[in-house]
């Protein structure tokens, strides 16, 4: 399982124990090094998490988007595409690969997993959502489950 901040690590590992999960890891999605020396096979789920912009927040601080630079988002954007590559490396055939960002921005949502699904037509976008702060869960949750093709060439 990667995860935004060393510091979920310990609430997702609780987590995975409180659902009797067998053979968890959670890494920083971005960390590849560290991934690759801890998972020793393709999985069945993967679950991104990368940081993101988190444009939910602004429901409680208004003055969020003051705060966020450009040159801070570019390099959001540009580690979350990395965790989505570096991620994919670890799903099986007929795996899926969920993406999770907390963001209504379309750079870090939609146009993420479009450009990875158009290096890699083996995946398969199966489910895509996008919350609002005005929708019934007031989020701004997006997720994408990917499915790796069995039969992919």
């Amino acid at each position: 399982v990667p995860c935004p901040f060393f510091e979920e690590k310990a609430t997702l590992m609780r987590v995975a124990r409180e659902f009797n999960a067998r053979n968890v890891n959670v890494f920083l999605a971005h960390d590849i090094i560290k991934m690759k020396t801890g998972i020793s096979r393709p999985t069945e789920v993967v679950y991104c998490n990368p940081k993101s912009s988190s444009f939910g927040k602004i429901n409680t601080k208004p003055d969020y988007l003051i705060h966020l630079r450009m040159s801070e988002l570019q390099k959001m954007v540009k580690m979350q595409k990395e965790a989505i590559e570096n991620c994919s490396q670890f799903v099986c055939d007929d795996g899926v690969l969920i993406y999770v960002v907390d963001t209504i921005n379309k750079n870090e949502t939609i146009n993420v997993v479009a450009n990875f699904v158009s290096k890699h037509p083996e995946f398969v976008i199966v489910e895509e959502e996008q919350l609002y702060p005005q929708s019934a869960n007031g989020s701004t949750l997006y997720y994408a489950v990917l499915k790796l093709e069995k039969n992919h060439d």
